[in-house]
């Protein structure tokens, strides 16, 4: 979409729109003539109908009556303000088109181009009044948006836009009012469904007593809205979720395949019970990372395995000391610590890694367990934090970082509260449409990935495994006179499954 809308006033014409997300039969539609922005390349409205500006709209003898957008020619463009998508999932777009010329192109775009869902060609469909409806389908996170339908090349007549939640067929999850399967009825397919879009099916806040859950798929019932709060995972049929702790006290649901944490058998793990060095290497240096980072990385001097009780367990133990010796892009280095790197020796496609950590904490320190693309370009080759903590914080943080379709470095992230000291279990799951972060198996960030979106091409590559503890940095800033060392980051597992 042209960036000329974000130049232009906006009028006070916007209309909030909601789809339902059961179904594509409960779809909306957006008439072209109702738009509230525009760009048209000729003075004057060559219609002379229903508006006074420059778009030219004529009547329609498609069924329904009404206006079209006729006289339409490249780069010109309409823009629909605060367009809701109550769930993240797969939409159906599609517009109904007019040509008696050659046919043209159009792209269909949110919040000024930032977010290109797709395109489509128009054919000539033997008159400027006989309509086709064209579509296509796409991944959209939940949200409101403002969306735009630009003209790749004009020669076309565009009547109205339809934007529907995918038809996935039969309801994968049923939500009921009351234990043993009574009372009102709430039918979900695949997506994340806050409030206001579980209210939309019927389903009544602080409600809900039973769930019936299709095979390979589960429901996280979250008990606050915009899926927050407690959370519990339910897999199968549950008839009372007095149960599970949650009776009368779910406000969001997300339904999708069923995870592989704690389900089945990892495909690649390491339980420390050593280094492995068929598993890892460590990289060494202290060029400052690209941070300014302060610590020497040393060559496996900071590294040790020893059993932990509060884990029951053997643990990697990767330690930040503050000790000199070695030379850093500072002069004489003050620091050193350990980068555990599974380069060359093992990388990751779809499907979830997670690892169980324990940290300790103070002014200046970095601990990360992320991955980096196997290209080994950054950022072209793509980054997934998986868990990074900073200082004496209490949020732990995820984040993508890509090179987009302008070469540009672009990032995307999320946080949750945590006590950073005690174990929990980091995790992401990636697959072909998305990246979810998890923190003890509760969900709390999703990033869309879907067709390479926004150039997150490279997010769909293998990817390999590091765990470091950096000190200083551009992020964190320095330790000062409240900082104490040795800092630790004490790693249960790290495990794979497909």
């Amino acid at each position: 979409m042209i960036r000329l809308l974000d130049k232009l006033p906006l009028r006070i014409l916007s209309a909030l729109l909601i789809y339902s997300a059961s179904c594509a039969a409960n779809a909306a539609v957006i008439q072209a003539e109702d738009y509230d922005e525009f760009y048209d390349t000729t003075p004057g409205n060559s219609g002379d109908a229903y508006r006074a500006d420059d778009v030219d709209i004529e009547g329609t003898a498609d069924e329904g009556g009404g206006h079209n957008v006729g006289w339409i020619e490249a780069s010109e463009w309409l823009a629909f303000n605060s367009i809701t998508f109550p769930t993240t999932g797969t939409y159906t777009i599609s517009l109904r088109v007019a040509s008696a010329d050659g046919g043209g192109s159009a792209s269909v775009d949110l919040n000024a181009g930032s977010i290109v869902l797709g395109s489509v060609d128009i054919d000539n469909t033997g008159g400027w009044q006989n309509w086709k409806t064209v579509s296509f389908d796409v991944f959209v996170n939940a949200g409101t948006y403002n969306l735009g339908v630009y003209a790749q090349t004009g020669g076309w007549n565009l009547n109205w836009i339809d934007v529907s939640a995918h038809n996935s067929g039969e309801a994968i999850a049923s939500v009921y009012q009351h234990c043993d399967y009574n009372g009102w009825t709430a039918s979900l397919g695949e997506g994340r469904y806050d409030l206001g879009a579980l209210q939309n099916l019927g389903f009544v806040n602080d409600d809900a007593s039973s769930i019936q859950v299709a095979d390979g798929y589960e429901a996280v019932l979250y008990a606050d809205d915009n899926f927050s709060g407690g959370s519990v995972s339910v897999t199968g049929n549950d008839n009372c979720l007095v149960n599970e702790g949650v009776n009368d006290r779910v406000s969001s649901i997300v339904v999708r395949p069923a995870g592989n944490s704690g389900h089945g058998d990892a495909a690649w793990s390491d339980e420390f019970d050593t280094i492995n060095l068929n598993n890892w290497s460590f990289e060494v240096g202290g060029g400052g990372w690209g941070n300014n980072e302060l610590q020497y990385y040393t060559n496996g001097n900071n590294a040790y395995v020893e059993y932990d009780e509060s884990a029951g367990s053997n643990v990697l133990v990767i330690e930040a000391r503050r000790e000199s010796g070695n030379d850093c892009w500072y002069g004489a280095c003050q620091y050193t610590s350990t980068r555990l790197i599974s380069r060359d020796k093992k990388a990751f496609g779809y499907g979830r890694v997670e690892a169980r950590i324990k940290l300790t904490q103070t002014q200046g320190g970095w601990p990360a367990f992320w991955m980096l693309g196997s290209q080994n370009r950054w950022p072209a080759s793509g980054e997934i934090d998986i868990m990074e903590h900073v200082n004496n914080e209490g949020a732990i943080y995820g984040t993508m970082h890509w090179e987009d379709n302008t070469g540009t470095l672009a990032s995307y992230g999320g946080s949750t509260s945590a006590d950073a000291t005690a174990w929990h279990t980091y995790a992401i799951e990636r697959d072909a449409n998305e990246i979810r972060w998890y923190l003890d198996g509760n969900l709390y960030h999703v990033a869309d990935i879907s067709g390479g979106v926004n150039g997150t091409n490279e997010l769909h590559n293998d990817f390999y495994l590091l765990l470091n503890f950096a000190v200083g940095g551009d992020w964190p800033g320095s330790p000062d006179g409240t900082s104490s060392f040795p800092q630790r980051m004490y790693v249960d597992y790290v495990r794979y499954y497909q």
